[in-house]
């Protein structure tokens, strides 16, 4: 009888307890520049003893969910180094000679290439918002080289 207790018992807390990976939490969040969504930026989360960084867009209302893989989603439990950019280079097809214009940087220094932000990732579900303020933006080439 008290295999069966204990079975049930066990069952009960690895049914509640969830399957997921301690060592990861799910993060998703809204990012804003002077009080407004910023869409079509790019963030991403790198966590400060140098493991694999997650990233994710944010789309048209500056909503993000971090994906670690193309498969897992969320980012390593433990403390982040976070960068957020719009910035992207002029890309070229070298077979058909196209061209994408790139996008530029309308997030501040601050936030991408010398960035201060910071953010804890918890095991579970973490909402974790960015609020922007406008600052500084070094301008860069869109095609490094020319």
């Amino acid at each position: 009888m008290n295999i069966a207790r204990f079975a049930g018992i066990a069952l009960l807390v690895f049914t509640f307890s969830g399957c997921g990976d301690p060592t990861m939490g799910r993060v998703s969040g809204t990012v804003t520049l002077d009080g407004k969504p910023l869409p079509n930026a790019v963030i991403y989360f790198q966590p400060v003893n140098g493991e694999r960084p997650s990233g994710a867009p944010t789309d048209e209302k500056g909503r993000y969910d971090l994906m670690y893989a193309t498969t897992t989603a969320g980012a390593r439990v433990g403390e982040h180094k976070v960068t957020i950019t719009t910035y992207s280079e002029m890309t070229i097809d070298n077979e058909t000679g196209n061209h994408s214009e790139g996008t530029p940087e309308l997030v501040p220094d601050k936030y991408n290439i010398k960035s201060e932000l910071t953010a804890t990732v918890k095991p579970g579900q973490n909402t974790i918002d960015f609020s922007l303020e406008p600052g500084p933006i070094s301008k860069r080439n869109r095609t490094p080289g020319y």
